[in-house]
């Protein structure tokens, strides 16, 4: 049995996923929107690196389809205890089935056991400010009664933005306007399964730094990314004004809103932008188009055994 594969890729994994969340905090000031993607781009590459590792135990990834005939019926005859069938390597096969189907198996269930708890806490949420918010259809919110300044959103199937009485009473029409501009940007870029899914991660592979990092890292690149959008329409000191009116205040749990912690680093990084994020952004296109080719040809080299043995099958 060759373990060169499976351990090449599971060191391949680990070393990305301690080495590269320090480059990435770096990247986030720059071009949020880039950070977002590279964190996303880092987790499947760990996962996939992890998951292939496991599969490539007893030359399972390059000989799947003509063994796994025989491979269930060894697990059959072993269930009903109708015969001992025994052939190299299908432990090891076994062992590296088990194992990928149980790392996808926890990783996939806290996803979805987030995704779910979440979902029925923003429609408990939403039902209830219904019933005491009043909703303003031509500005197209719910403004709801409160000695707050607060402005936030609840994603789903019906989004809802919210403005508490005192934030309609502080902001000026165009700071409210920007406000309104971060909730709608929140919205657009469904930021609230990124955030889910990253703090789910965080919570099942929490002993790796990657994941770790960014269960907090991607809902922070999200707030920095809204504050973008609506800088880029209703001007950098506009949203920052904004901001210092809201500082106080945490959205509710279930919702995203422009207040809370880390809004004051928020507002300092508007009223002071970085200016090399296009030059950033740019040098990361051009990189990433190169690099397509080559993953084109890694994903080929990687398939070609499934497509070879499916056709030895016929």
């Amino acid at each position: 049995m060759n373990l060169a594969p499976a351990i090449a890729l599971v060191i391949a994994g680990t070393v990305l996923a301690v080495a590269l969340p320090p480059v990435l905090l770096r990247l986030g000031r720059r071009s949020p929107q880039l950070a977002l993607t590279c964190w996303q781009l880092a987790a499947a590459a760990v996962l996939s690196s992890w998951l292939l590792a496991c599969l490539s135990i007893g030359d399972l990834l390059f000989e799947p389809l003509h063994r796994l005939g025989h491979l269930l019926s060894i697990c059959i005859a072993s269930l009903q205890g109708l015969a001992h069938v025994s052939a190299p390597g299908t432990g090891a096969q076994l062992l590296g089935g088990l194992a990928s189907a149980a790392l996808a198996g926890w990783v996939a269930g806290w996803i979805g056991i987030r995704l779910s708890r979440e979902r029925r806490a923003r429609l408990r949420h939403a039902a209830g400010l219904r019933l005491v918010a009043r909703r303003d259809a031509e500005a197209g919110i719910y403004i709801l009664d409160s000695p707050h300044p607060a402005v936030y959103c609840f994603p789903g199937p019906e989004p809802m933005v919210v403005a508490s009485t005192s934030a309609l009473a502080e902001l000026s029409p165009d700071e409210l306007a920007a406000a309104l501009a971060h909730e709608h940007a929140h919205l657009a870029h469904r930021d609230h399964l990124r955030i889910s899914i990253a703090r789910a991660l965080g919570r099942a592979l929490a002993f790796v730094p990657l994941f770790a990092i960014a269960a907090d890292e991607v809902a922070r690149l999200c707030e920095l990314r809204a504050d973008d959008d609506a800088a880029r329409v209703h001007g950098h000191t506009t949203v920052a004004a904004a901001l210092l009116h809201l500082l106080a205040t945490r959205p509710p749990a279930p919702g995203l809103g422009a207040g809370g912690p880390g809004s004051a680093a928020r507002v300092r990084r508007l009223l002071d932008p970085p200016a090399d994020s296009r030059r950033v952004a740019l040098l990361f296109t051009a990189a990433t188009t190169a690099a397509i080719p080559f993953v084109a040809l890694g994903v080929a080299l990687m398939t070609l055994p499934y497509g070879v043995a499916l056709c030895d099958l016929h």
